[in-house]
């Protein structure tokens, strides 16, 4: 619930609805991090540090935001690392891309 709620069946007002939207871009930012992660190798240390951190964020204030307003404003907190962490993962992997094209 913490990241990506409330769903679609919990929206019963306009702010729900915004909620919604918010968390679909949260999913959005996680699954394209969740499917480039393997491309970062491990001298990437600045990559690394940022995924344990905001994966103990993440853990942390999952465990105590059980209201959909609170989350909203936590998770908000948190939007800077997950678009660094994917536009940062994207263009490590265009780039191993690009390296291995021309191979």
């Amino acid at each position: 619930y913490f990241m990506y709620g409330p769903f679609l069946w919990d929206v019963k007002s306009m702010s729900l609805l915004i909620g919604f939207f918010d968390g679909l871009v949260y999913l959005y930012l996680s699954i394209g991090i969740l499917r480039n992660i393997k491309s970062i190798s491990l001298d990437k240390k600045g990559l690394i540090l940022s995924s344990i951190i905001l994966l103990g964020f993440v853990v942390m204030f999952g465990l105590v935001v059980n209201n959909y307003g609170l989350g909203f404003r936590h998770r908000a907190k948190l939007l800077p690392i997950f678009i660094s962490l994917y536009f940062g993962i994207k263009e490590i992997k265009n780039h191993s891309l690009n390296r291995s094209k021309q191979v």
